[in-house]
């Protein structure tokens, strides 16, 4: 992801991006880097995501399907969130099959994001588990909406 990170910052090219299928959110995908005192950094894939769309001014689609992005309660929606109130050159984006559900504070960061970013025109949440926090879930589509 650390050269993902890079080339996007600098490209200006590319329009459509889909890094579907890679388990960006996923617990065992995070990079162990050796500190100077021995020590481990633990650099999470969506932070090189959030940094990369955070200057990439030319990616106008974005598909991150089935990337367990909301599975685990951690920072994961936090990093998109961040990254989706910056970036506004998304116009596309699908987030299907990533466990946004899961949590119900996974669909406030979303409603978040979406409140300050209003470039996104075309939003595909499908298959997240969204009935496991049914009704917060709904109310925070309707604002969304």
């Amino acid at each position: 992801m650390l050269n993902l990170k890079q080339g996007l910052e600098k490209n200006t090219s590319i329009l459509k991006l889909n890094l579907s299928n890679n388990y960006i959110g996923y617990y065992d995908d995070y990079s162990y880097i050796s500190a100077s005192d021995n020590s481990s950094i633990i650099l999470n894939n969506m932070i090189y995501l959030k940094e990369a769309l955070n200057l990439n001014k030319s990616i106008q689609h974005l598909d991150l399907s089935n990337n367990y992005i909301g599975y685990h309660k951690d920072h994961n929606m936090i990093y998109l969130e961040e990254a989706l109130k910056k970036n506004k050159s998304i116009l596309q984006l699908n987030l299907s099959k990533n466990y946004i559900g899961c949590h119900k504070e996974n669909m406030i960061y979303l409603k978040e994001a979406l409140k300050v970013n209003i470039s996104i025109q075309y939003l595909d949440i499908s298959i997240n588990q969204l009935y496991e926090n049914k009704e917060e879930n709904i109310n925070n589509l309707k604002q969304i909406i």
